[in-house]
């Protein structure tokens, strides 16, 4: 295991990393609320949680799942009003159509393409409404943002056309926006 990946694995350091990386949590908590616009009653899976920094944007009816056992310990700590599993995400617990909304948020990269279809199939068994994903998009001209993408642990940053690509291939995209927050650029996507 590399020292990257065991600072990553400690969800503390995870956390303010990422805050600092992006800049402040602001630019894609603020995107993300417009974007999926969750209604109270519905429920939402997130699929990949970490630390469940995303859970407090749902009131009600939020579940997240990942496959590290210490983010999911540190989210329920932090959130304990919202549930949490330990579950990998190729291969879900979860009954047929059984959330409203499923979110892929800064996951889809850490996946190869064999990885990413599994992914995608569960999202489509498992959704009723729609799947929402949000990803960061290589930017040629951005020198510091391409260290920082080198610095990702998921390795498979697809270029947008490419994931629009591999994303029609089991759902239909709906809609997209991009936005950026700091140094990076992400792309949010409703699947259908």
């Amino acid at each position: 295991m590399s020292v990257k990946d065991k600072i990553f694995d400690l969800p503390v350091l995870f956390d303010v990393v990422r805050w600092c990386v992006l800049g402040s949590y602001r630019p894609m908590f603020g995107n993300l609320t417009k974007f999926v616009d969750h209604k109270d009653d519905e429920t939402v899976l997130e699929i990949g949680c970490g630390t469940g920094i995303f859970s407090k944007l749902f009131r009600k009816y939020y579940t997240g799942v990942d496959f590290f056992e210490e983010f999911i310990v540190n989210a329920k700590k932090k959130f304990p009003d919202k549930k949490f599993a330990v579950m990998d995400a190729m291969n879900m617990d979860f009954k047929d159509k059984s959330y409203d909304k499923v979110l892929l948020l800064n996951f889809l990269h850490h996946m190869d393409d064999d990885e990413f279809e599994k992914v995608m199939k569960e999202c489509k068994r498992i959704a009723r409404k729609g799947v929402f994903i949000m990803e960061p998009v290589p930017q040629k001209y951005n020198l510091v943002g391409r260290v920082l993408y080198s610095l990702d642990r998921g390795k498979h940053i697809r270029d947008f056309f490419l994931l629009k690509d591999m994303l029609n291939s089991y759902m239909k995209v709906k809609r997209y926006h991009m936005f950026r927050s700091l140094f990076y650029k992400l792309v949010l996507i409703e699947c259908v």
